[in-house]
């Protein structure tokens, strides 16, 4: 097993994941999937935005707002992406 499968193979047992998943579950409930490159994008939007996991897990609420933010960024971005998918899935009618 090569470096960069094991390192992604172990992102879910981070810490940084698992608070990430939670508050994920919290707001939007447990169906809403988060793969391990979703996770790397969270990952460095919430650090790019000025959070800090450890300012996190001390219970710093200006980096909770900032997680909060990253994540409904990602269900957002995934949302409008998915709604394209369904549309562009769609026979195109046209009436005459």
């Amino acid at each position: 097993m090569n470096t960069e499968s094991k390192d992604r193979a172990g992102v879910k047992d981070t810490t940084a994941y698992l608070i990430s998943r939670q508050i994920m579950d919290h707001i939007y409930g447990d169906d809403e999937e988060m793969s391990n490159k979703d996770f790397v994008g969270l990952y460095h939007d919430f650090l790019r935005r000025g959070g800090s996991w450890q300012r996190l897990m001390d219970g710093d609420m200006r980096s909770v707002k900032i997680i909060e933010d990253a994540i409904e960024h990602l269900v957002k971005s995934r949302g409008d992406g998915k709604i394209a998918v369904i549309i562009a899935s769609k026979p195109v009618s046209v009436v005459w």
